[in-house]
């Protein structure tokens, strides 16, 4: 099997770089570019807008192509946007009335910037924490227009008491949501995710997910690993996602991804 295999593909937050941290795990970036001098081709598929990722992804790993906003923006390796996808417009103004009404911060997600348009400080006190680049989040709570003026966001992102988020998403049939963390779930258009990305992206490599070997740690990756020809989940990942894993390797900050390339590819 590891001679079909091609693309290494990974998750960021909790696989690639530990929670908190800012930088690739040695081991992890050492291991990827021993496979790289083969020939082997590395994609990030991340719920992270291109501009709000990690510095040392894009100048450590350097990264073949972006699936970015849980496979809403595809990019390629100089981050040129190949095409994006966008929540329909009546959804997306009826989901930002739900939010203002419900009390819940929230931010639209754009190419260019996240746009907050309800209770900016809680929003940025839990979404920014150590983020260096918190100039991506703009304050947006006064007018409310830009997706007026800009269309419909590729994504909505919601922070607070998590069953009042739950009980105005399920209402709408046309987005698929994500839990990121506690108290912050993720919608987007319900036809596009990170698995839908990533076979836009082979499509374009004329690949298919047999030549995948793919590394992720939460339920938004449940898909890739489950499509994927090898699928891992690190040691730290959700047990839901455990549960759709062909392997099981060791927690990010303890060689996860260099454990399981070795395993597999050496």
């Amino acid at each position: 099997m590891k001679n079909e295999i091609k693309l290494l593909i990974f998750d960021i937050d909790g696989t690639l770089i530990p929670r908190g941290s800012r930088v690739i795990e040695p081991s992890a970036l050492q291991a990827i570019k021993e496979q790289e001098a083969r020939g082997i081709k590395t994609l990030i598929a991340t719920g992270r807008t291109i501009y709000f990722m990690h510095e040392d992804i894009k100048k450590s790993l350097q990264s073949d192509f972006y699936v970015t906003v849980n496979g809403q923006c595809i990019l390629d390796k100089n981050c040129r946007i190949l095409n994006e996808h966008h929540i329909e417009e009546d959804t997306a103004k009826a989901i930002i009335q739900d939010c203002i009404d419900n009390k819940i911060a929230f931010s639209l997600k754009y190419d260019e910037a996240i746009m907050c348009y309800n209770r900016f400080d809680d929003y940025c006190r839990i979404y920014l924490k150590d983020e260096p680049n918190k100039a991506v989040v703009v304050d947006k709570s006064a007018e409310r227009n830009y997706h007026i003026h800009h269309g419909a966001p590729m994504a909505i992102f919601m922070i607070g008491e998590e069953s009042v988020i739950w009980s105005i998403i399920k209402k709408y049939d046309t987005i698929s949501s994500a839990r990121a963390y506690p108290g912050a779930v993720e919608s987007y258009h319900r036809d596009y995710n990170k698995s839908t990305g990533i076979e836009e992206v082979l499509k374009l490599m004329n690949l298919s997910w047999d030549n995948c070997m793919a590394f992720g740690d939460a339920d938004n990756d449940i898909e890739m690993l489950q499509k994927a020809a090898i699928g891992v989940a690190m040691g730290n990942a959700s047990e839901a996602l455990k549960k759709e894993a062909d392997y099981i390797t060791t927690e990010v900050t303890d060689d996860g991804i260099a454990n399981a390339i070795h395993h597999f590819l050496d």
